[in-house]
């Protein structure tokens, strides 16, 4: 392949949607440390009461800006924001704004996307259908455009044990689905999504795989590729170790687990966990948008990119580091030693997730009242419950994942794109990754410093004692 990813890059003007998500930081970051772009315009809905520059700034806030800020403090002039609404025509963009960005950008970045897997259809498809129709038709209209690289997720079949990298057709067409959420109620729509996304588990896989088909068949001589992750975690790396800033999915399952609020999760420790770390997202992201310009492919090229077939790392394994973690370097909101048992015995979770354990925590928001302190616990608690339930699909099976196409492509990078721009599952040290990713929580997602450790870890006992 000809030049290199930071070359290609250099100068260039990129559209990336998701800028505030978890991968769409990453991304934002990477290009700005790694790749000397001259510009990432970012789509952002529109806010009253706050100005463009504003809602930058609170962007940039994130505690994964602090290393590019250090090298360069000016870097936020190469963010400008776009105000828009990415289910309208043309994403409800100005003329002026349409017309920049005709002049100006290269590549295309698609992470916008809603992750809540128990979203009405309505949204679902709204966010994950809709949006991605705006964007490559909107895309389609830039004369520089090289490449468009919209991400997914490997969910996308997970009614199949088996999901290889091509786009499978679904049993209802995107724009039929699209027709109708438009024009049914709300309560119709209700009582037709079980059937409608059956055999799929919930809206998100099932709106997935309705925009990957969209993509296929809009995509003509459009440059574009599709990148399927798995469970997406802390950073592994960069720009620090254990960075996570949300309680989604498998985090919010460690953060409940951490403070003494879930146990047991409802799984088996045996399945492998597909857990992929962000900065390696953002990697194999950006590192795309280069090789679909290069290589320019006349099919839509599909990446799984996922860790079980490569580099398994089991449910069993979380459960151990765990504990282990949070034992000796507890959270300030805990309710006593850290345990988890991943169980397969239905009764037994709810009996204690919903039973025991909720009363424990309104126990201990009582005693947190009481003392004129704010009590968070059952808050923390349903946060959590949200966490594990969402996860729980994920920790009852296991798949198969195709990686050829991720494999391969590794392979052709030159020795400098792949030191810095690892995507290399099999490099992960799933004990070391796990040991930050729990130091993560504390220092990223819950905002916790680590003084007074051995009067923290004092106060752990105690509450153990009492529950």
């Amino acid at each position: 392949m000809s030049a290199s990813i930071p070359e290609f890059y250099r100068d260039r003007s990129v559209f990336l949607t998701g800028a505030s998500g978890f991968l769409g930081k990453q991304i934002l970051e990477k290009l700005l440390r790694s790749c000397n772009v001259r510009c990432v315009y970012v789509l952002v809905r529109q806010k009253r009461g706050k100005t463009s520059e504003e809602r930058k700034d609170l962007l940039l806030k994130s505690e994964i800006f602090a290393d590019v800020k250090m090298v360069n403090p000016d870097f936020g002039s190469k963010i400008k924001l776009i105000s828009g609404e990415m289910t309208s025509p043309e994403m409800g963009l100005t003329e002026e704004d349409k017309e920049q960005l005709r002049k100006e950008v290269s590549v295309v970045i698609h992470s916008a996307a809603s992750v809540n897997f128990t979203e009405k259809l309505k949204d679902a498809v709204s966010i994950n259908v809709i949006a991605l129709q705006q964007m490559i038709r909107l895309s389609k209209s830039f004369p520089k455009l090289e490449s468009f690289v919209h991400i997914s997720t490997a969910y996308v079949h997970c009614y199949k044990d088996h999901t290889p990298e091509v786009i499978v057709k679904p049993k209802h067409d995107p724009n039929t689905i699209i027709d109708l959420v438009l024009k049914e109620s709300e309560q119709r729509l209700e009582e037709l999504t079980p059937k409608l996304m059956h055999p799929w588990p919930n809206t998100y896989t099932f709106s997935k795989c309705l925009a990957e088909w969209l993509l296929h068949e809009e995509a003509d001589d459009f440059p574009c590729c599709i990148m399927r992750p798995a469970v997406i975690g802390a950073a592994a790396e960069e720009p620090r170790r254990g960075w996570v800033d949300n309680f989604n999915a498998a985090s919010g399952m460690m953060a409940g687990v951490a403070g003494g609020l879930l146990n047991p999760v409802y799984g088996d420790p045996d399945i492998v966990a597909d857990v992929v770390p962000v900065d390696l997202c953002a990697n194999i992201t950006i590192a795309l948008g280069w090789s679909t310009a290069v290589t320019k492919p006349a099919t839509v090229p599909v990446y799984n990119f996922t860790s079980g077939n490569l580099n398994p790392v089991t449910w069993g394994e979380f459960e151990y580091w765990l504990t282990a973690y949070f034992n000796r370097c507890p959270l300030n909101a805990n309710t006593g030693m850290t345990k988890i048992v991943v169980a397969k015995n239905r009764f037994r979770q709810v009996l204690l997730d919903y039973g025991v354990n909720r009363m424990k925590v309104i126990i201990f928001d009582l005693m947190l009242r009481m003392s004129g302190k704010k009590p968070r616990l059952v808050q923390l608690h349903k946060r959590a419950m949200k966490g594990a339930n969402v996860l729980e699909y994920f920790t009852t099976h296991q798949w198969s994942f195709e990686t050829d196409n991720v494999t391969s492509f590794y392979e052709k990078l030159n020795a400098e794109d792949r030191k810095n721009f690892n995507f290399d599952i099999k490099q992960v040290n799933w004990e070391e990754y796990l040991v930050h990713y729990c130091k993560g929580i504390k220092q990223y997602a819950m905002k916790e410093d680590f003084k007074n450790i051995s009067q923290k870890r004092k106060l752990q006992r105690r509450y153990s004692y009492l529950c």
